[in-house]
């Protein structure tokens, strides 16, 4: 497995290749495909299309992919590689009904599923040694080191997650009705919320929640409100931004160990609970008078670093995707804890569909025995 090439799409030269790969990323929202052909320089890019979601199944997927082809105008039968990032993936064989749903409909081709988080990964760093984080409407990480691919289950609240948007949004609701009724601090997060959501007070505001004019979607969204009063100075919401970053960096540090971990065993041991941060543990002791003259120091706010983290070589990539890093706080303080585990935080430049073509130009081609199992090196998805 070679190094990160960084953030530029590569076409890697191969052999010129018989019959079509396509790249697909299966999200909730939408499905992007792209159809790619062989030529003298490798894979080329044909046509692509946005299609409905694919998040309810493998035949929301078919279903999804079927449409944009047939508008395409690519018959299935000609594709011979098919690539597939799909939401949803959270624990290890949620990929099987997917593979065989898009085997089916791609009966010639050499079928590979992932999860979306790693088309993030390949977008953004290659199939070289990597991290990403995704912060968008939930929280994600997944790492590709020395042992495979490592990725959690990320469902939320059920496998102990933090830190997403949707959260975000509904601790600013959490936040204004307290400090409405006084049971909470004062914020500057009440007004905001209230005008965002046209609501009199907060009483009203879960009253529509409950009855649903106001959607979950909507509570999500505010998200956004948390960074903006985070950015003027509300302790609320900078208290809110500081905890998000730090669960970002602990659910970080979980991928790393168990893609870089000499020993699996340490790295299981080292996913006690107490070996993880907890919630809201993110500020670094300051410099004191006794850390000796030119000592490295670390900002204040920086999340600290799990006992158990491994280190990892010093520039490897960390892509970070989502909506929550459009805050230059939250970025700037995740990317912060990311340096101290070892890693060069960048931002996604490209569209992860676009990382699942990287994929297909990088490996192997389908001549190859090994291309006929999985484009993805070391794909096994380490246990939980």
């Amino acid at each position: 497995m070679g190094a990160a090439k960084g953030s530029t799409l590569t076409n890697t030269q191969h052999a010129p290749e018989v019959g079509l790969s396509v790249a697909i990323d299966g999200g909730n929202s939408k499905t992007e495909v792209v159809v790619l052909e062989g030529g003298p320089d490798g894979l080329v890019e044909r046509s692509r299309g946005i299609g409905p979601g694919s998040g309810a199944g493998p035949q929301a997927v078919v279903a999804a992919v079927s449409a944009v082809l047939r508008d395409l105008g690519i018959a299935p039968a000609d594709v011979t590689r098919a690539s597939a990032a799909v939401a949803g993936l959270d624990f290890p064989g949620d990929e099987d009904g997917h593979r065989a749903a898009l085997a089916e409909l791609f009966r010639r081709a050499a079928v590979e599923v992932v999860g979306d988080a790693v088309a993030v990964l390949d977008a953004g760093a290659g199939l070289g040694h990597a991290l990403a984080v995704v912060c968008g409407a939930g929280l994600n990480a997944v790492a590709r080191g020395p042992h495979g691919l490592a990725t959690v289950p990320a469902l939320g609240w059920p496998s102990g997650d933090w830190g997403g948007g949707d959260e975000l949004g509904r601790e600013a609701v959490r936040a204004a009705a307290r400090a409405e009724d006084s049971r909470g601090p004062s914020t500057s997060l009440l007004p905001l919320v209230l005008a965002e959501t046209r609501a009199a007070d907060t009483v009203a505001l879960a009253r529509a929640i409950r009855d649903g004019s106001v959607s979950m979607r909507q509570v999500g969204s505010l998200a956004s409100l948390v960074a903006r009063a985070a950015a003027d100075g509300d302790t609320v919401a900078s208290d809110l931004i500081a905890r998000a970053a730090a669960e970002a960096v602990a659910l970080a540090s979980v991928v790393a160990r168990r893609a870089w971990a000499a020993d699996p065993a340490s790295a299981e041991d080292a996913d006690a609970p107490d070996a993880v941060v907890p919630p809201g543990t993110s500020v670094v002791p300051p410099r004191t008078a006794a850390v000796p003259p030119g000592t490295a120091v670390v900002p204040p706010g920086t999340p600290a670093v799990p006992p158990g983290t491994p280190a990892v070589p010093p520039g490897t990539p960390a892509v970070l995707a989502g909506g929550t890093f459009s805050d230059p706080g939250f970025r700037d303080t995740v990317s912060a804890g990311l340096r101290r585990l070892g890693f060069d935080p960048r931002p996604l430049e490209f569209r992860p569909v676009d990382g699942l073509v990287r994929a297909l130009r990088e490996a192997p081609t389908p001549a190859s025995p090994e291309a006929h199992n999985h484009p993805h090196p070391n794909p096994e998805r380490t246990p939980r």
